[in-house]
């Protein structure tokens, strides 16, 4: 079985959004992507240096950026602040097997 065949859980990405001239945030549209979503919590540290404990870690087939927002399901909602369960990614990584032939994206929130 590929690695992709383990990625059944459907989620919902908001990519970050962009700045508008008073320095409120547009949200980018909601998509579906396909991956595998563990509620476990881990420590790791963002890009500033803070340490925190994950409420979720993602195992995906391609890269979410940092700053963007997921929520486990299919949720239509244009504004993930609107969401208790929507967790915004705090943290990227690429992992690839020793032979390069599995790539495996994972977004800590």
């Amino acid at each position: 079985m590929s690695y992709t065949g383990l990625q059944t859980d459907t989620i919902t990405y908001w990519a970050p959004g962009t700045k508008d001239e008073y320095g409120g945030t547009f949200t980018a549209a909601p998509v579906e992507i396909k991956g595998r979503w563990e509620d476990k919590q881990e420590r790791s540290v963002d890009a500033d240096g803070v340490e925190f404990i994950s409420r979720s870690v993602l195992y995906l087939s391609q890269a979410l950026d940092k700053n963007g927002w997921v929520y486990l399901g299919t949720i239509a909602t244009v504004d993930p602040h609107d969401v208790d369960t929507a967790y915004k990614v705090r943290v990227t990584h690429k992992d690839a097997n020793p032979s390069s032939t599995i790539i495996v994206y994972k977004a800590v929130c």
